[in-house]
C-alpha cells in the first residue's frame, strides 16, 4: 500500500494488488489510525510499526473511511511494505495540503540553502535570577548562582538590588541593559536591602558563554560529502558488529532516469534470500523514503517518486546482510 502524511494517521493513496492491505479489505482514501491499539502519528510511523512485525502476524487496524471509524484486521505476508510518498493517477484531485506542499518545495528550492550553526561568545554576566520587587521598587533576587560574581560578592536570595556603581535601577530590564554595557571584570559597588537593612557589597564583574543560531548559506558540495561520510560510518560500525564487508554487489542494476525530475525506476536483482531495505536520504542525512522487505530474492523492478522533495543530491542506499550499496540521484524538478 502506498501512504501519504495526514493531519493524523497516514492516508492511503493506493492499495497493492493482492496485498496483505488488499485482502484486509483497505481502500484508497482510508486513513490508518491504530495499529493494535497504537495511535499512528503519520506515514512514517506506520512504517516503522509494520517493520517490527512478523510475516504472518495478525494486527488489528482502526480506519477513518469518510465520515465512519471501521475496524479491519490484517494478516502480514512477504512483499512490499509501505511506501512514503503519494501518487495520484490522471485525473485524481491533489488535496490542498499536497499543493500547499509542492509550493512550499518550489520556493525553497529557489532559494539558496541554509545551515545552522551554533555561534558562542563570551558575555559580561552577574550570575543572579531576578524579578521585579513591586512593593518598594528595585530588583529582587531569586536565585544566586555557584562560583559565580554575585556569590563571591556575598549576594544572596532576597536580597533587592537599588543601584550599582551609583545608578538607579528600577526594574530587571534597566539592570540587564547596565551589565550588557559593562566589560567583563569591571568593578562594581551594588546597594541592596536585606531584610529592611541598606548594605553595600563590591566585586568584579564575571562572564559566561552565550550561544545562538546562526543560519548561513549552505556549501552543498561539503553537506553531500559529509552526509556521505556519515552514512559509510554508520554502515561501517553495523558491518563490523557482523563481520561483512562492506561493498554489496547487485546484478543487472540500473536507475534510470538520473537527473530525474522526480520520478525513476529502479531495477536489480539479488539471490540472497534475507531481508533487503532501500532508502534514500538528502544530503543533511535525513530519510525520505524507505522500503523493506522480508526475505527478498529474485528481481527487483518499481516505479519510485520522490517529486515532493526539493531540487538537489540525494543518496540511494539499498542494504542486505550487513552489506550497502550506495548510488548518487540528482533531483530537478525545473525538468
Amino acid at each position: 500500500m502506498n501512504v501519504s502524511r495526514t493531519g493524523k494517521g497516514a492516508l492511503l493513496s493506493g492499495v497493492i494488488k493482492k496485498s496483505a492491505a488488499e485482502k484486509a479489505g483497505l481502500l484508497k482514501g482510508d486513513i490508518i489510525l491504530e495499529v493494535n491499539g497504537q495511535e499512528v502519528i503519520d506515514h512514517k510511523h506506520l512504517s516503522d510499526i509494520i517493520q517490527n512485525k512478523a510475516v504472518g502476524d495478525k494486527i488489528k487496524l482502526e480506519i477513518l473511511r469518510g465520515s465512519n471509524q471501521l475496524e479491519l484486521e490484517a494478516v502480514l505476508q512477504q512483499g512490499r511494505a509501505v511506501r512514503q510518498f503519494h501518487t495520484f493517477g490522471k485525473g485524481d484531485k491533489k488535496p490542498s495540503w499536497m499543493r500547499e506542499w509542492e509550493n512550499k518545495c518550489d520556493e525553497a528550492a529557489s532559494k539558496p540553502a541554509k545551515c545552522r550553526t551554533i555561534k558562542v561568545d563570551i558575555v559580561p554576566w552577574l550570575g543572579v535570577e531576578i524579578e521585579n520587587f513591586e512593593k518598594t521598587g528595585g530588583i529582587i533576587i531569586t536565585k544566586v548562582f555557584e562560583e559565580t560574581a554575585a556569590e563571591d560578592m556575598g549576594l544572596k536570595k532576597g536580597d533587592i538590588i537599588e543601584t550599582v556603581n551609583r545608578v538607579d535601577l528600577n526594574n530587571i530590564d534597566e539592570l540587564i541593559a547596565f551589565i550588557q554595557k559593562q566589560t567583563i571584570n569591571r568593578k562594581l559597588k551594588i546597594n541592596i536591602s536585606r531584610q529592611g537593612k541598606k548594605e553595600k557589597v563590591k566585586g568584579r564583574l564575571g562572564q559566561r558563554e552565550k550561544r545562538s543560531v546562526v543560519w548561513e548559506d549552505c556549501n552543498k558540495e561539503e553537506l553531500l560529502k559529509k552526509a556521505q561520510n556519515l552514512a559509510q560510518q554508520k554502515q561501517s560500525e553495523k558491518q563490523a558488529a557482523l563481520g561483512k564487508t562492506r561493498d554489496l554487489k547487485l546484478q543487472s542494476f540500473d536507475l534510470f532516469p538520473n537527473p530525474t525530475a522526480g520520478n525513476f525506476k529502479l531495477k536489480f536483482d539479488s539471490q540472497r534470500a534475507s531481508p533487503i531495505e532501500i532508502t534514500i536520504v538528502d544530503i543533511t542525512g535525513k530519510t525520505i523514503y524507505r522500503e523493506f522487505i522480508q526475505d527478498f530474492i529474485g528481481s527487483y523492478h518499481e516505479e519510485i517518486a520522490i517529486e515532493d522533495n526539493p531540487s538537489g543530491t540525494y543518496i540511494l542506499q539499498i542494504t542486505q546482510d550487513g552489506q550497502v550499496f550506495n548510488q548518487k540521484i540528482i533531483l530537478n524538478r525545473n525538468f
